[in-house]
């Protein structure tokens, strides 16, 4: 946390204190249960905090816990823009058909 306080953004991070070696175990014992307990803390999170962009962590395929992360919030991030009230839809030159604008 110091390293955000630093950067003056210790008031925007928000930490699920999941410990490594619980994420490890999860996948060990083919725990989907508890990936997706941490899946819904996320889209609580970002029901919550109503951002209109999230940045991630890279996948890796060297790390585990990284691309378990990923795929966490890529997941909940697609599930909380559906549920977004639709403002308005276009097809505009270099947007993909069907892409969506959403009421920040």
């Amino acid at each position: 946390m110091q390293g955000m306080e630093k950067l003056g953004l210790a008031d925007r991070v928000t930490f699920l204190h999941v410990r490594e070696h619980d994420l490890y175990r999860w996948l060990i014992e083919c725990d989907a249960g508890a990936a997706a307990d941490l899946r819904s803390a996320v889209l609580a999170w970002l029901a919550k905090v109503r951002p209109t962009q999230i940045f991630g962590d890279a996948y890796e395929a060297t790390n585990v816990t990284h691309d378990l992360g990923r795929a966490v919030l890529d997941s909940a991030w697609r599930e909380y823009v559906e549920s977004r009230p639709l403002r308005e839809f276009r097809t505009t030159p270099g947007v993909p058909h069907g892409a969506r604008v959403v009421e920040a």
